[in-house]
């Protein structure tokens, strides 16, 4: 604004004039403000004579004032301003924009200025800032302590050097600066006991490994940084650097420890590291920052030492399996009771994360535990520092991994996908074991089971690279031997090899299984099981109704009462005509559920006809209500065999004279004769 005329030129130089009351007048300074393309209107160039005019003034009065004494700031003959601004046009610009491009360049070519240490303002004071820095935390320092704290080995070594250019005798004249080093010795040891001690009386339940991975978190380098270079400690630290490096900050803020611990005493410094060192644990995880290896095999002899049974991994529910965003959510019982559960992208990440929020459960770390204590509550507190956790370690060497007594503490795997009966579905993922470790005992249905001992197919036992046990299981209860295992492979039964530990536990074998080191290969399990069932065939006669939309043959279906301990199993079935087995590999006749029995276990004469089993027995052929004529073969020769295998007792033909034959589920049958026949096969009376 100039003589009551404001304007805004295209492109125009900032010209400001400071004026201080107190002082004389300080600087003008000039300042380039680039906004658009210069403009050709004529009413600028009258306004920007009019803003010259106004500078003009301006400036003629702030040197008058300049040489004259200065007058109050309520004066009212003073001038009334503290800067002013003028904007002049383009006409003038180009002799400042040359000088401020080059000027621009040098700075960029220089680089940003170092940063400088407050002292260098003039207006700072090193005892009052480290005074203030002694009542700030509402601690009781003494203040030669504290300042010692501050003085790092770099700088008095500086001070030496310093003295020896300049000619004097370090040993007649001593510095007289003392550095840092001893009292952060002190201070680190009393921030470790104490941090070992709080941890292990906070979380009794907690293993001693644990205690150590905390305790190496908090006591970092990373760690102790980051609170130092919150705490205050930048200007203070006597270094040759500026600002100083991040080894000196920690050993600064432990010789701040170190000096309260001498200034007051040592449960008073534990305290000091309760408040700002521990307090960092606040809302953490504590499995996240102790990384445990083998989750599982900890889990069992953490559930061993606390009277229960060992775990149980069951999958709770999953989805998108086929797909890259697949979930699986795992739960870990014991005694029936779910100790723990988590998701994850793959079925052995999603047990091993499940097993570590089992484990901070039991040893009560988890997120909803009760938090640490700080302030008054843990004052009170009387800590052992000589009294440690129990050591996983001990535990695992006394259980889990002891080759003598592994029977009552292995971890238990039940899961059918590792039959070697069972084909790798072509859209199921590969499953693998990387994360296996330890005594494990194998069952299949809660029913126990052992590695298949001779070479199966690959794609079985759901991965494509399945392992066997190349030997022989022991027999004598308590015995403990090693066997190889054979990783089966596509040219190969024994691709790749290695050892393991079996022992005999009496009615089971339990082993000592390693983690695979690829993905693709899965120890495999024997299914052994003895079926008792007994299968009959029944005709199913053709439906007379033209209007249905049965295929009008005669089916026979295959009936078997499934005992108690096969349910849950799945059955292969083969048909057997005249001593052929006929049907044996069909997609229809494969994994059979009980359920599905009804309307996969049926034999049609579309069947017989693919097998070319056209003629057999004899023919006999139905009349239909309607008229029409349904053929059918009957006279199938059906033996009885194990597993679901179909046979009748009348398969043979035994009822002669036209009797009628009825099989019977023990295996016999009955004959009824026409009249004037008799006997067991119907012979002539």
């Amino acid at each position: 604004m100039a003589n009551g005329v404001t304007f805004e030129p295209d492109f125009a130089e900032e010209i400001r004039v400071v004026h201080d009351f107190d002082k004389r007048l300080k600087y003008v300074q000039f300042d380039i403000i680039r906004d658009a393309p210069p403009s050709n209107d004529k009413n600028n160039n009258q306004t920007n004579s009019n803003a010259q005019n106004a500078f003009d003034v301006l400036m003629r009065k702030a040197n008058t004032q300049a040489n004259s004494k200065v007058p109050s700031k309520h004066d009212e003959t003073a001038p009334r301003f503290t800067g002013c601004i003028v904007r002049r046009g383009l006409n003038n610009s180009r002799k400042y924009t040359p000088m401020l491009r080059e000027l621009y360049k040098r700075r960029i070519k220089a680089g940003p200025e170092p940063e400088l240490h407050p002292s260098d303002a003039g207006c700072w004071n090193y005892n009052s800032e480290v005074y203030a820095f002694g009542k700030r935390y509402g601690e009781d320092f003494d203040e030669s302590l504290l300042r010692k704290a501050f003085i790092t080995s770099d700088y008095r070594q500086a001070e030496e050097e310093s003295r020896r250019q300049l000619g004097i005798d370090l040993e007649s004249v001593p510095v007289g600066v003392v550095d840092n080093s001893e009292l952060a010795q002190k201070g680190e040891q009393i921030a470790s006991r104490y941090i070992k001690a709080y941890l292990r009386h906070s979380y009794p339940m907690m293993l001693e490994e644990g205690i150590q991975a905390v305790h190496d978190y908090l006591m970092d380098d990373q760690m102790i940084y980051h609170i130092a270079s919150n705490f205050g400690l930048t200007d203070l630290i006597m270094s040759t650097n500026y600002p100083p490096e991040d080894h000196t900050y920690c050993t600064a803020f432990k010789a701040v420890i170190g000096a309260l611990a001498e200034s007051q005493n040592e449960e008073r410094a534990g305290l000091f590291v309760r408040d700002f060192v521990v307090s960092q644990l606040a809302g953490k995880n504590l499995m996240e920052i102790w990384d445990v290896k083998n989750p599982m095999g900890l889990l069992s002899s953490v559930l061993s030492m606390q009277g229960r049974g060992p775990p149980e991994p069951r999958l709770l529910w999953q989805s998108a399996s086929a797909t890259m965003l697949s979930l699986y959510h795992v739960g870990i019982y014991s005694n029936k009771q779910l100790v723990g559960r988590s998701p994850g992208e793959t079925l052995p990440i999603a047990e091993e994360m499940a097993a570590k929020d089992a484990l901070s459960k039991l040893m009560n770390i988890s997120l909803d535990a009760k938090p640490l204590q700080f302030g008054e509550k843990s004052e009170s507190w009387k800590l052992d520092f000589n009294q440690r956790n129990q050591s996983a370690n001990d535990l695992l060497q006394t259980s889990t991994m002891d080759a003598l007594e592994p029977c009552n503490t292995t971890i238990l795997v039940d899961d059918i996908t590792r039959s070697a009966s069972r084909f790798l579905g072509s859209n199921e993922a590969e499953k693998c074991d990387t994360t296996i470790h330890g005594w494990v005992r194998l069952k299949i249905n809660k029913t126990d089971a052992d590695m298949p001992t001779s070479c199966i197919d690959v794609f079985r036992c759901g991965s494509s690279m399945p392992i066997w046990l190349n030997g022989t299981l022991p027999e004598i209860e308590n015995d403990v031997v090693s066997l190889d295992v054979c990783y089966r492979g596509f040219m190969d039964c024994c691709e790749k090899r290695t050892q393991i530990q079996l022992k005999n536990c009496g009615t089971y074998n339990v082993y000592l299984l390693k983690s695979v080191d690829t993905c693709n290969a899965r120890y495999c399990v024997a299914i052994n099981i003895t079926f008792k069932g007994i299968a009959r065939v029944q005709p199913i006669e053709p439906n007379h109704d033209v209007y249905s939309n049965d295929e009008h043959m005669l089916k026979f279906r295959c009936n078997v009462n499934i005992p108690v301990e096969n349910k849950g199993h799945v059955f292969d079935l083969k048909w057997d005509l005249n001593g052929k087995t006929i049907l044996a590999n069909d997609t229809n006749t494969t994994n059979i559920k009980e359920e599905d029995f009804i309307q996969q276990a049926v034999l049609t004469a579309d069947d017989l006809k693919r097998e070319n089993q056209t003629t057999m027995g004899f023919k006999i052929s139905i009349r239909g209500i309607r008229g029409r004529t349904s053929k059918g073969d009957i006279g199938l020769d059906l033996m009885t065999l194990q597993k679901g295998l179909c046979s009748s007792p009348c398969g043979s033909f035994p009822c002669q004279n036209a009797g009628i034959c009825t099989g019977n589920q023990d295996g016999t049958h009955q004959c009824s004769c026409k009249t004037g026949f008799a006997g067991s096969e119907c012979q002539l009376i």
